[in-house]
């Protein structure tokens, strides 16, 4: 990565690199210090977002470059999660009498300032995988993961847990929008997904009733469509 950084700066002149979750990385000290090095770069500029465990970070870097969020973000998140259980109330995946807008400012907490941890949880805790109770019960639960990987691998499992139909084409949903070199509308990401199955033999039978809404809840709802409309991880 430091070569082809360093090569990317060398061609484009000018480069401004932002990293989140540096700390989530397994060898962080490692990426840290190559970061470190490019950054004596004269057109290189980097803004890199961390909890603030990597001491090479706090060695390295001047005060007068650092900013602390902290709690900052506490207000907006607890804004974002209050919305979204609201809207899981009204959709009626959390029950009326749940008690989700009373423990808001423990979830808070839990989130440790994190607005993707947030949208992951919330997204946990939406599946159609989980029964009312086993919802009420994470919302509660004080041992849930606190990485974002681990949340990533809980989302999976569920969408592991369902049929193989659905598994199988949220794995084609992925692997489409992460390898795709433009971004893929409903039509063609279901014509390539079914293509994918049953090859160009396909017929008008093979298409789905509802692909957009179908390929949300395969995927756990960490697929969405925007407004071009195009899909997105």
């Amino acid at each position: 990565m430091e070569d082809l950084l360093l090569l990317c700066c060398q061609r484009i002149g000018k480069a401004f690199l932002v990293l989140d979750g540096l700390d989530e990385c397994e060898d962080h000290e490692v990426l840290t210090s190559k970061l470190l090095k490019i950054s004596e770069i004269n057109d290189f500029r980097a803004i890199l977002f961390s909890r603030p465990t990597i001491s090479l970070l706090a060695e390295t870097i001047q005060s007068d470059c650092r900013l602390s969020v902290g709690r900052r973000s506490a207000s907006a998140i607890k804004l974002y999660l209050q919305n979204r259980l609201i809207v899981l109330i009204e959709r009626r995946i959390l029950s009326k009498k749940t008690k989700a807008l009373e423990i808001l400012d423990r979830l808070v907490q839990r989130v440790d300032g994190m607005f993707l941890w947030a949208r992951l949880f919330t997204t946990y805790v939406a599946s159609m995988a989980l029964s009312v109770a086993q919802r009420e019960d994470a919302l509660v639960e004080v041992n849930l993961p606190t990485g974002l990987e681990q949340m990533y691998d809980k989302i999976f499992s569920l969408i592991l847990s369902g049929n193989k139909a659905s598994w199988t084409l949220a794995r084609l949903v992925f692997m489409w929008l992460l390898h795709g070199r433009e971004e893929l509308g409903a039509s063609m990401l279901e014509e390539a997904s079914i293509m994918s199955q049953n090859g160009p033999k396909s017929s008008s039978n093979d298409k789905f009733n509802d692909f957009e809404s179908t390929v949300i809840v395969t995927c756990g709802d960490l697929v969405e469509q925007s407004s071009m409309p195009a899909f997105s991880t």
